[in-house]
């Protein structure tokens, strides 16, 4: 571990980690930002009523660190309002959102706040992040991306092209005086891309391919994207980002017709992931909303009538339905056993990061 000084009066980062639940993945988080190379931060733990040991591990921390700041809900009072609740008070020129199963890399601080330094019109500074699931890199965001600084409507566009991760985010304070403000409460589980969406809208960035964090992909993860169960706010909440954009009077025609196209192609992802939930579940009403938006919202045929069809045979014939859902496991695990050349070269280009999971 780094020298960690513990005299900083006036930080100059905030880190917020909401948490619920997770104790031990939780230290594994904070001890990732108390490693970075740049020290003069503090750390601000939201929990979320969460009424195991994370309060006694948290007084731990806390009397080993002044840093370490920790706030407990007396209710749970939803993840989205947490995220608000600790955006609120933010009192340093800095913050970033980490969540509780990830880390940072020791220079990620170094990193964004050094590409401030060069550029001190932009509002947001992105480092690399390595999307990894079961300790193997399953994607880098943002992927293939340009490098350094980027004015709008290119900041905007960069980052709806190339998914931009929050994780190794870091974001002036300054920006929620603008037009860009706090959180939107209606984009739900999307209140990160959101936020990232609108911030890049009005604002120039810079990104560095520097990487920086990682982001751990696990079933207890807060993106309900991974929940094997259906949830129409993820529909709801990315709908919500998309007329956001849509609704924005600074965005040009152009730029907006470009919008559309890019997020309404991950939406229909998105919706078509839903239904086959849906149909697995047996909530053969939820299913038949995701075919009809499929085929009435974006004009998918083909997928609307998968759904539909997979729905009746569930419904009517339960063994059959199965029966499909095993062959298709089958041939998607024996196709997942053969790395693609781009992940071949994830694997080569960044294993050694992969370690410092093993850290802390």
């Amino acid at each position: 571990m780094r020298g960690r000084s513990m005299n900083f009066k006036e930080p100059a980062v905030t880190v917020i980690i909401p948490t619920y639940k997770r104790p031990r993945l939780l230290r594994r988080a904070i001890n990732s930002v108390l490693d970075q190379t740049y020290q003069d931060f503090q750390i601000c733990v939201y929990d979320n009523a969460s009424g195991d040991e994370t309060r006694e591990i948290m007084k731990v921390l806390m009397q080993k660190d002044a840093r370490i700041k920790y706030f407990c809900h007396a209710e749970n009072i939803g993840v989205v309002k947490n995220c608000i609740f600790a955006l609120e008070r933010v009192n340093t020129p800095f913050f970033s959102f980490l969540c509780d199963d990830d880390i940072l890399l020791p220079n990620f601080l170094e990193t964004t706040l050094s590409a401030f330094n060069r550029y001190p019109t932009a509002m947001l500074s992105a480092g690399l992040c390595l999307i990894v699931q079961d300790r193997e890199i399953k994607a880098i965001s943002p992927p293939g991306s340009r490098e350094g600084y980027l004015a709008p409507p290119d900041s905007l566009l960069e980052i709806i092209r190339h998914h931009l991760t929050w994780t190794s985010v870091l974001i002036r304070r300054e920006v929620i005086q603008t037009e860009v403000g706090t959180f939107d409460e209606e984009a739900d589980y999307a209140t990160d891309i959101d936020y990232l969406f609108r911030i890049a809208a009005h604002h120039p960035i810079v990104l560095t391919r520097t990487p920086s964090a990682i982001y751990v992909m696990n079933p207890s993860s807060y993106s309900v994207q991974w929940s094997p169960k259906p949830n129409p706010v993820l529909i709801s909440g990315f709908s919500k980002v998309i007329n956001n954009l849509i609704a924005d009077e600074g965005l040009s025609p152009e730029v907006k017709s470009e919008v559309k196209q890019h997020l309404g192609k991950y939406l229909k992802g998105v919706i078509y992931s839903e239904g086959t939930k849906a149909v697995k579940c047996r909530d053969f009403d939820y299913a038949n909303e995701t075919a009809s938006l499929l085929r009435h919202q974006f004009g998918d045929e083909l997928r609307s009538k998968m759904i539909l069809a997979l729905a009746n045979t569930n419904r009517y014939s339960p063994p059959l339905y199965y029966s499909i859902i095993r062959l298709y496991s089958v041939i998607s695990r024996f196709k997942s056993s053969f790395k693609s050349q781009d992940e071949r070269a994830l694997q080569a280009d960044y294993q050694n990061y992969i370690q410092v999971l093993d850290s802390f």
